[in-house]
């Protein structure tokens, strides 16, 4: 009986096989190189599609379903383009500093990136927004929860965020959350607080806190702009109300 094994078709597969198994085996992982991403060195590059995404985000409106799809106001369709953020990877951080969230902003936009979608950010501070001091996990930490609703106000300015005046634009939004949530903190201490009184805080704040100087400030005349900033300032009042609830 002849051995088709060593002949014919088969011989030229078999020798590589044998050939090509002890390299894989002797693998060294020392003769890995690391592959370094300093977005921090990160400018002008031919390969920067930012320029595909609108900024303020938002500033036509509310995307909505139409169709099975998402749509813009004017009924054009939206195509997302997203990833994840976490704190998998050694070192990593996944909720930013207020000085690394334009940092974060800027380098997701040079990639096209539209949608973000925030990982293990149930677990405890500092690595998620549970307060960890305590024994629960219905208790937020306060400095996480700041660090966060300025990481998801930011992104959408991104374009803002990479010109000559960024610095001084991080420094406008800071002050005005933190205006919007010492107003929201005042009319909750005179309504009360919880989910029943969402609305009766909003409507309060909206009624007693001047927006007209910030809208100015972040939009100027440009109608589309400023009906963007009415909508996300409505959208950080409930924000920063749900945050004083779950205190």
């Amino acid at each position: 009986m002849k051995n088709n094994l060593g002949c014919g078709k088969y011989a030229r597969p078999l020798l590589l096989l044998l050939l090509t198994t002890p390299v894989f085996s002797q693998w060294d992982d020392s003769l890995l190189k690391p592959f370094v991403m300093d977005h921090r060195a990160g400018g002008a590059s031919p390969v920067d599609v930012s320029f595909l995404l609108e900024a303020p985000a938002g500033k036509g409106g509310f995307v909505r379903s139409q169709g099975g799809h998402f749509v813009k106001p004017d009924g054009k369709r939206i195509r997302f383009w997203g990833v994840h953020l976490t704190d998998w990877s050694r070192g990593s951080v996944m909720i930013p500093s207020h000085e690394d969230a334009a940092l974060y902003a800027a380098t997701l936009a040079r990639y096209g990136v539209n949608m973000v979608r925030l990982h293990f950010i149930d677990l405890p501070a500092p690595r998620g927004i549970i307060d960890s001091t305590k024994d629960d996990s219905r208790s937020f930490d306060a400095g996480q929860l700041d660090r966060l609703d300025f990481d998801i106000l930011v992104p959408g300015h991104g374009e803002i965020l990479r010109g000559p005046q960024g610095h001084a634009y991080v420094a406008l939004l800071q002050e005005f959350t933190t205006a919007v949530s010492a107003e929201v903190d005042k009319q909750v201490g005179l309504i009360g607080n919880g989910q029943s009184k969402l609305d009766a805080v909003r409507e309060a704040v909206q009624q007693n806190f001047d927006a007209a100087p910030w809208r100015e400030r972040f939009a100027g005349a440009d109608q589309a702009s400023r009906d963007a900033f009415d909508a996300a300032y409505v959208g950080l009042i409930t924000a920063a109300h749900a945050e004083t609830w779950v205190r």
